[in-house]
């Protein structure tokens, strides 16, 4: 998947902007530790591709400075993972064998 330039609402985070560009399937959990008042997400499927029992979907964000992917190790949806203008953010279908799993290009 590859989109460029996606308007979502300021505040949007991760999910909000996956939500806005492809088809997703997602599960709810408790909420975060930190965030009370969100309830963590994991997301199961993206276009019809289900995570399975060696498979799931993962994001990374990119980091400019380093010119490497920064592994996302809370959910989509958690307000750290706030889309700002400019920000580059990749999902991958990873085997659970390797982890982290390997970024996206790899």
């Amino acid at each position: 998947l590859w989109y460029n330039d996606t308007p979502v609402p300021m505040g949007s985070t991760l999910l909000n902007l996956t939500l806005a560009v492809a088809e997703v399937e997602y599960s709810t959990y408790g909420p975060y530790l930190d965030f009370p008042d969100v309830e963590a997400v994991f997301v199961d499927a993206i276009n019809g591709v289900s995570g399975n029992e060696t498979h799931a979907w993962f994001w990374w964000r990119w980091n400019v400075q380093n010119r490497t992917w920064v592994f996302g190790e809370v959910g989509c949806n958690h307000p750290s993972v706030a889309v700002r203008n400019g920000s580059t953010f990749a999902w991958a279908f990873r085997p659970f064998s390797t982890w982290p799993p390997p970024p996206p290009g790899t």
